[in-house]
């Protein structure tokens, strides 16, 4: 790759310079995410993973036309696809934090009942709603 100039698709270079400067500083997203206790240790033990790890996801928030609010919902949705309670319990707080109505995100699982079935769909459902009814205590 030539270093004189941006990677295809990443216009002035601009997005993948601030995905490199925010990767670089010490964060470990908001703690109220509740990561794991272990991924400190791994943060710790292996920064440059880390790292790129958040280098990563800068780049593909920065590819594409999505505001950050429908970039939360694909994640939550992702997240119910994927059956990944923890996922989705950390996309549902984050998005309250980032103004997104409890509404919206009780209508992702709703919208997943035909893609992953209603079992699936209602345990994701009651994923979110927990965090909306601590939310709303």
């Amino acid at each position: 790759m030539n270093q004189d100039r941006p990677e295809r698709g990443s216009g002035d270079g601009q997005p993948q310079q601030k995905a490199q400067q925010k990767a670089q500083q010490p964060q470990h997203q908001d703690r109220q995410d509740r990561l794991p206790g272990f991924l400190d240790r791994v943060i710790a033990d292996y920064p440059d993973v880390w790292r790129a790890y958040r280098m990563l996801g800068d780049a593909a928030a920065a590819a594409g036309p999505l505001d950050a609010r429908s970039q939360r919902l694909v994640k939550l949705a992702l997240a119910v696809g994927a059956r990944s309670q923890g996922a989705v319990h950390s996309h549902a707080r984050r998005a309250l934090r980032e103004g997104v109505p409890a509404a919206a995100l009780l209508q992702v699982p709703l919208l997943a009942v035909s893609s992953i079935g209603w079992s699936a769909a209602m345990a994701a459902f009651a994923w979110v709603r927990d965090v909306t009814d601590a939310a709303a205590s």
